[in-house]
């Protein structure tokens, strides 16, 4: 019995020394402090929370309250505090490896974009990185892209490329408006 309780402390210790550690890098990384709303003062990566406040002011002040915007990246969050729904018919929060593995989810979240385009779409834009191809894990390209793997992987550049026009882009996002109908 008492083998046990000196393991059980013993790991519990680990796991507080463990649990302490990643809190610190996490408070290390997070140095950008939001503006937005609800969670002004919350601290995130600079990276991420500047581009959040810069266009979530940019929807709140110029994108009409009926026009429908897509999030295609990890910025959902984008939706509550822009007070819109969300984008019906595609995944909510989409996680790049689960896209990559399945290509019933890219088919199905992009005949929901292409068949009922929104007029805004907010992603990441001139993207460079490592990117494994479908089903070959370990096998990586460096990859340059004008926007998103998630784009990349959904197969919407030209499509995007076609209807939609740069508005603005700031700290690896853009924000893209359809393109008026040709008269």
């Amino acid at each position: 019995l008492v083998m046990v309780v000196l393991l059980g402390t013993g790991q519990f210790a680990i796991s507080v020394q463990w649990a302490w550690a990643t809190q610190k890098k996490i408070l290390a990384e997070n140095t950008y402090p939001l503006k937005a709303g609800p969670l002004a003062g919350w601290r995130s990566e600079p990276e991420w929370g500047g581009p959040m406040d810069f266009f979530l002011d940019k929807i709140n002040r110029f994108v009409p309250p009926n026009d429908k915007v897509l999030m295609l990246d990890k910025m959902q969050i984008i939706y509550p505090l822009t007070r819109r729904e969300s984008f019906k018919g595609v995944v909510f929060h989409f996680f790049i490896d689960a896209v990559q593995r399945s290509a019933a989810l890219r088919k199905l979240n992009h005949e929901a974009i292409v068949r009922h385009p929104p007029d805004w779409i907010l992603t990441g834009y001139k993207m460079s990185g490592l990117m494994q191809a479908p089903g070959e894990p370990g096998h990586g390209l460096s990859v340059s892209l004008p926007y998103d793997t998630l784009v990349h992987l959904l197969k919407l550049e030209d499509f995007i490329s076609a209807n939609y026009q740069l508005v603005e882009a700031v700290g690896g996002y853009a924000i893209l408006r359809k393109k008026p109908a040709a008269k």
